[in-house]
């Protein structure tokens, strides 16, 4: 697969193959994949997806919160075929692929949705520990 997906944009050298995913160690790689089991029962448990076809890791803090992008073949074709999933200490959600090209922008996405979903200091934190962090990492 390309860098990017034309139709898209989704930056692909910012994701990982899930079968490429670790940690900084061991455990923390456990936890990443324990996230991952979650994203991916939590995308097919709803009607519209059919099955998984690839999984990416995104980005990822131990077990507070992980962002996984999927690929997956939707039961109505005009429908998304790639999807985010958060999932973690978090309320766990899907976001679109379309509007989200890596996942620092997911991650973005998402704390905009939890802004109405969560009390104000969940978000802070989520803004100071985990975004600061990989913003960081991409400049």
């Amino acid at each position: 697969m390309s860098k990017t997906d034309l139709p898209l944009g989704i930056d692909f050298s910012k994701l990982t193959p899930i079968e490429h995913m670790f940690g900084d160690d061991f455990e923390e790689t456990q936890q990443l994949a324990a996230l991952f089991e979650e994203a991916e029962l939590y995308l097919a448990s709803f009607a519209g997806c059919e099955a998984i076809k690839r999984a990416y890791f995104g980005l990822g803090v131990s077990d507070f919160i992980g962002i996984f992008l999927f690929e997956f073949l939707p039961k109505d074709e005009s429908k998304e075929r790639f999807l985010w999933v958060v999932t973690g200490d978090v309320p766990s959600a899907c976001l679109a692929a379309d509007t989200c090209p890596d996942p620092t922008s997911a991650l973005r996405a998402y704390i905009e949705h939890a802004r109405g979903m969560c009390n104000v200091r969940s978000v802070t934190l989520l803004e100071t520990v985990v975004l600061k962090h990989y913003t960081q990492d991409s400049a």
